[in-house]
């Protein structure tokens, strides 16, 4: 029966009434006046309560009676008499496809699962709804649809027009901004995410995206945020800036998912208030997806509607709400809020099976008595006018230039990531250095320690070298993973991008690690000058790491979490070491493994160090341009230490120094005991012609352009796996 009670909740209008607001311009052609903005903080909009909306208790009581929200209804505030732009959706219906990759690779049929069913919606410039639900996975659907951001498989019928222009899905999406549920990342400041979210998806119109981002900030109160972390941010402070970024792509459609679950009533209000001024202002159309919520939240939006069981129960005014309902045989109690009463009413109830049956033939009543009333409602026909305008893309350029402010920005915030690398670069070459100081060329022991600094450079080096890398790849899924879910950009632009933008960086990391450990262990100074020793062990890390950093990124983005990919490169990296012949010869391999060994990448750089130690006339470096900077020396002789004897004489002992009897041994015996042709990489040069390049060098080349064109390709696919990262603010 009709609810009688005094105390029941007043949804009839009130007589109080505003006169209309704004033009029903773009946002970027609202007026702002200079001196109007000094004078009013809150922007484009006049109300001053939007960048001060806390306010002291004292001010809920006044002459007019209580009002704890201070917010009027919608009923309150004058329409802005326009047709456009006019929003149409009719019978518009989804089957989600439940197939799996493995079930569309086998070619099986598909599983289809009605999730939405005859939705049908007819909105206008400077309409506000309030979408309420009972399943969080159809509302969500229902809205990945419209807005075709990570849209779900399956298959869709119905009308979509705006204006009068009918439109394909994609079409749709590319008019309308998004307010995701999820939370931006961290790792950038308020200013910052909104400048980056500019630069990738230009605003709809020719807007200017300064004086936009300045009205922004002042009327959503990010003012004292401006310059704070994300992380930092509570949680209402991320909701409005997350409406801040969908605004700033000033299209005539803004859909917002359930942003206020987790908000207090207040906020709720302030959000709803600001997003219904700039719906009336600005002649948009603003959707918000919400759970249940009180009256005097609902009767703030001009419209209202209910979706359940895939189906629409009610969509009108949000003030006529419980007079439909009434009118159909179904009447809210006094004293209970209309909100959770219709929602529940509607909610399919599983806990028995009787219960289960009663309320779905319950739910298909109430459907169909709106779909009665629906059809017999036809829209009136408009004048068609311009389509509205789409987000638009930036161009290649853009995209990479803004890669390289937002890569810019996250550093400027976090420059221990970015200094990781020098630093733990420059630590293990001077331990490296200290360990092998000045290795000896008349020592016989200075020769495994060669082989050994080899290996260390091969693995130990490397290993430790590629610990900041994989640390810096997981930091990056903060901002990765939802830039590319938002397709603000591509994963092999995004790649290259990056590579270009840590170019400085790998070739700071290669210096730092390279210098000192060639000066302090002198290692190719016997062959070469001191510039010419550093510079071609720069050049021979510089390709191993180049090679190994592109590995690791591609580990790092293809596991969920850094102590796996850390550990699938320590083993991948002994593995390729210990095929390299360093640490077990070729001779004591067999010949199956030593024809797999020359897959490895580590084969091929320590046969460059090897041969440049102990065969510098037959190196790589003779052929490039400073081996002018080479000794005469053509092959290492490594000799035995002098021994210090004491011979007697007639009063004193006198130390006399003796040469050694043993032998010397050539660099070319060495190598041939570890199983290394010197020839393999040159020819032995000729009385008449220099060292040669051998088929094995040339193999060589390719391979180790072959490893790292697949590994920036493998980075690239792995990309594509980006995990969702673990946030502290996520539970």
């Amino acid at each position: 029966m009709p609810r009688k009670a005094s105390s029941a909740w007043d949804l009839s209008s009130s007589p109080v009434t505003r006169p209309p607001l704004g033009n029903g311009g773009h946002y970027a052609e609202s007026d702002l006046v200079p001196h109007r903005v000094h004078e009013n903080e809150g922007g484009f909009f006049t109300s001053s309560r939007h960048h001060s909306h806390y306010f002291s208790n004292t001010d809920l009581f006044g002459s007019g009676g209580f009002n704890y929200l201070r917010y009027a209804k919608a009923t309150e505030l004058q329409l802005m008499q326009t047709t456009h732009p006019h929003l149409l959706i009719q019978n518009l219906s989804f089957s989600h496809d439940l197939r799996s990759t493995i079930d569309c690779i086998m070619l099986r049929l598909p599983k289809y699962l009605h999730t939405i069913r005859d939705f049908s919606l007819e909105l206008f410039g400077g309409d506000t709804l309030a979408l309420m639900y009972t399943s969080e996975l159809e509302m969500r659907t229902l809205l990945r649809v419209f807005t075709q951001h990570s849209p779900p498989p399956g298959t869709v019928s119905g009308r979509l027009s705006i204006n009068g222009h009918r439109l394909r899905l994609p079409q749709l999406g590319a008019r309308i901004a998004h307010v995701p549920i999820e939370d931006p990342s961290d790792v950038l400041t308020v200013e910052q995410h909104l400048r980056c979210s500019a630069y990738f998806k230009r605003p709809a119109t020719q807007s200017k995206i300064g004086d936009m981002i300045g009205q922004l900030i002042r009327s959503l109160a990010l003012a004292p945020f401006k310059n704070r972390l994300v992380k930092n941010l509570g949680k209402t402070e991320k909701q409005r800036l997350k409406i801040a970024m969908a605004l700033l792509k000033d299209t005539d459609v803004l859909i917002v998912d359930n942003i206020t679950r987790d908000m207090d009533i207040y906020d709720v209000a302030f959000l709803v208030d600001f997003l219904r001024d700039w719906a009336l202002r600005l002649g948009r159309i603003v959707i918000v997806a919400i759970a249940p919520t009180t009256v005097e939240i609902l009767t703030m939006f001009h419209k209202a509607a209910i979706l359940a069981s895939g189906r629409l129960v009610y969509c009108g005014a949000s003030n006529e709400m419980v007079d439909y309902f009434e009118s159909i045989g179904y009447p809210c109690p006094p004293f209970k809020n209309p909100c959770d009463y219709y929602v529940d009413l509607v909610t399919c109830d599983h806990l028995t099976p009787e219960a289960s049956s009663e309320s779905l033939k319950r739910i298909k009543r109430v459907a169909d008595a709106w779909a009665r009333r629906a059809e017999a409602f036809q829209p009136r026909p408009l004048p068609v006018a311009t389509v509205s305008p789409m987000i638009r893309d930036a161009t290649i350029p853009g995209t990479v230039a803004a890669i390289l402010k937002q890569l810019f920005f996250v550093s400027l915030n976090h420059p221990s990531f970015l200094l990781l690398e020098p630093f733990v670069a420059l630590s293990i070459s001077l331990v490296l250095g200290l360990a092998f100081y000045q290795l000896p060329i008349d020592s016989r022991g200075a020769i495994n320690d060669r082989f050994g600094l080899v290996e260390c450079l091969l693995f130990l080096a490397t290993f430790l070298l590629m610990i900041p890398i994989i640390s810096r790849c997981h930091f990056e899924r903060r901002f990765l993973h939802s830039d590319l879910k938002s397709g603000n950009y591509g994963v092999c632009l995004y790649f290259i991008t990056r590579e270009l933008f840590d170019l400085p960086l790998l070739i700071l990391s290669t210096l730092c690690f390279s210098i000192p450990l060639s000066l302090l262990s002198s290692l190719f100074s016997h062959s070469l000058s001191t510039a010419g020793a550093t510079i071609t062990l720069i050049m021979i890390m510089f390709v191993h790491l180049s090679i190994w950093r592109l590995i690791s990124i591609a580990a790092s983005h293809s596991l969920r979490k850094s102590i796996s990919a850390l550990s699938f490169i320590g083993l991948f990296l002994l593995l390729c070491t210990s095929l390299s012949g360093v640490p077990i010869t070729s001779l004591d391999q067999s010949d199956s493994i030593v024809l797999l060994s020359l897959l490895s990448p580590s084969q091929w750089i320590s046969r460059l160090l090897l041969q440049q130690e102990f065969m510098p006339g037959q190196s790589v470096t003779t052929l490039l341009p400073f081996s002018s900077l080479h000794s005469n020396i053509t092959e290492s002789l490594f000799g035995c230490e002098r021994r210090r004897l004491l011979a007697k004489k007639i009063v004193t002992e006198v130390p006399i120094f003796i040469l050694s009897e043993c032998a010397k041994l050539p660099g070319s015996s060495l190598l041939f005991t570890h199983g290394i042709d010197p020839s393999f990489l040159l020819s032995p040069p000729t009385l008449t012609s220099p060292p040669q390049p051998t088929i094995y060098l040339k193999i060589g080349a390719i391979l180790l352009s072959s490893w790292f064109i697949l590994s920036f390709f493998a980075a690239c696919a792995s990309l594509k796996m980006n995990h969702r990262p673990k946030l502290k603010s996520q539970s």
